[in-house]
């Protein structure tokens, strides 16, 4: 199982954000700059993922958030036992299937800028097998309804 690191302590209103996020997996969390949404979109993952309610998360980045989330995933998630986490990266649609046959692999990060690069119909078909939370970082990417990210992002919440 994974969780937060234990010398990672979470202020109250993270946890309370993370609680809410767990008990309403289809939420959206809109918090201020600073006030620690990638440790709460963590620890709400790991919840989700512990308790079964997901099966796969996906944290969908900008180029530049990509990184740091990465480097917030491996810095402050461990396995129960200690060892390391390790995200794995969506690259292309080989990756993708992979994320997918993989039961390891329960935490993954994709590229706002790589979506378009991959078989929507793939993905759909992947995110559809199995519970899967989908985080939007750096949402504001979503703004404008007419592009194609945006479009893409909505037809994936709507793909039955």
């Amino acid at each position: 199982m994974l969780r937060i690191k234990k010398e990672i302590t979470l202020r109250d209103y993270q946890i309370d954000a993370s609680d809410f996020a767990t008990s309403r997996p289809a939420s959206l969390l809109s918090l201020k700059t600073g006030t620690g949404k990638s440790l709460i979109s963590i620890n709400a993952s790991a919840n989700l993922l512990n308790e079964g309610k997901v099966k796969k998360a996906i944290f969908i980045c900008t180029k530049t958030s990509l990184i740091e989330v990465d480097n917030d995933l491996r810095t402050k998630l461990e396995y129960d036992d200690g060892s390391s986490f390790q995200p794995f990266i969506i690259t292309d649609n080989e990756s993708l299937r992979e994320f997918y046959r993989n039961e390891e692999h329960d935490i993954t990060l994709l590229q706002y800028e790589k979506i378009h690069q991959l078989d929507l119909a793939l993905l759909f078909k992947c995110l559809s097998k199995v519970p899967t939370l989908v985080i939007c970082d750096e949402s504001h990417k979503l703004k404008t309804p007419s592009a194609l990210l945006t479009k893409s992002i909505i037809a994936y919440r709507d793909w039955e």
